[in-house]
């Protein structure tokens, strides 16, 4: 079954309001008071029990609070219960005791709390509403790549959300272009899928594209999530082009990359690449900010909420 159309801004604010009387999402009955609308932004099951249904609310509501502008974070997460600094039980009592750090009248503050919510009601939706291609997103993809050893090697690991029920497997591609100094007439990859499911089949639709498909445990349910790890391998002799981009074609939450550089071959110049488009990646000197390795030959950086269609990563002069 696929995911429904999104229901009204006005009618998840009006779900909110209803979530953060008393000790808010700390309080008992929540999976009673939850609506329909949350439920289904929130991927919480019709057999979810109470506390499934807290982990559920409470990830997805952090989620979306994290892209408010952060004075509506702030008023948000304390209104609804989630903010652990309040430690207040009842919703006038942590009111107030924002309204104390923050200097405002409870009246400005409960306007305050009304405006949070409406963001969080339209942002809950907007999340819902980006492209979900296949059935799932890409939550979060943490990528190690290893430049110090016998040749270049790769560990991503991926936490992926089906967008709905009965994701059984999935497809990704990636591109790996070749060398402009490398005349072997092979190019290929070495992958190894570590955990999460097993690879099914594995093509390389193109000299530079190589797709993968995964076969999960167990097929999922919408808004249940799901995390595998991928360790590709450039053969001995391959050259590596001198960057690591991710450019995605799906929704893609956040990204971060660890590049390990042999020290005692160091680049001589590394770049921070971040939302370019793909062609920049090439330019012979980026406008981008210089990285320095710390004395083991790492850099590292994350991207969160990376757009679709635009480059975020590290690239790096041979020395």
């Amino acid at each position: 079954m696929g995911v429904g159309v999104a229901p009204a801004a006005g009618v998840i604010f009006g779900e909110l309001v209803r979530l953060r009387r008393g000790r808010g999402m700390l309080g008992e009955g929540v999976h009673a008071r939850v609506g329909r609308g949350l439920r289904g932004l929130c991927g919480v099951a019709a057999d979810d029990d109470a506390v499934a249904c807290r982990g559920k609310l409470t990830e997805r509501l952090s989620e979306a609070l994290t892209r408010l502008p952060e004075d509506m974070r702030v008023v948000a997460s304390v209104g609804l219960g989630l903010d652990p600094g309040s430690g207040q039980r009842f919703l006038e009592h942590r009111l107030a005791w924002l309204a104390e750090q923050r200097q405002y009248s409870a009246r400005t503050m409960g306007r305050r709390l009304d405006e949070a919510l409406r963001l969080l009601a339209e942002q809950l939706i907007k999340d819902a509403e980006r492209p979900d291609s296949n059935g799932w997103y890409v939550q979060s993809l943490k990528v190690v790549l290893r430049l110090d050893m016998e040749s270049p090697e790769t560990l991503e690991e991926r936490v992926i959300v089906a967008t709905v029920d009965g994701l059984a497997e999935l497809s990704a591609s990636i591109s790996v272009p070749r060398h402009r100094d490398d005349p072997s007439s092979a190019h290929v990859l070495d992958t190894e899928l570590v955990y999460g499911g097993a690879l099914r089949l594995q093509d390389h639709p193109s000299e530079s594209q190589f797709r993968r498909v995964i076969s999960l445990p167990k097929p999922l349910r919408a808004g249940e999530r799901h995390e595998y790890a991928l360790r590709t391998r450039i053969p001995p002799g391959q050259l590596m082009v001198p960057h690591y981009m991710h450019v995605p074609l799906r929704r893609s939450d956040f990204f971060q990359l660890r590049v390990r550089f042999n020290t005692a071959r160091l680049p001589s110049s590394v770049w921070l690449l971040t939302e370019v488009p793909p062609a920049v990646i090439y330019d012979r000197e980026p406008a981008a900010r210089v990285l320095t390795p710390d004395r083991f030959g790492e850099v590292c950086a994350a991207f969160d909420n990376p757009r679709q269609g635009f480059a975020y990563g590290i690239r790096w002069r041979e020395g």
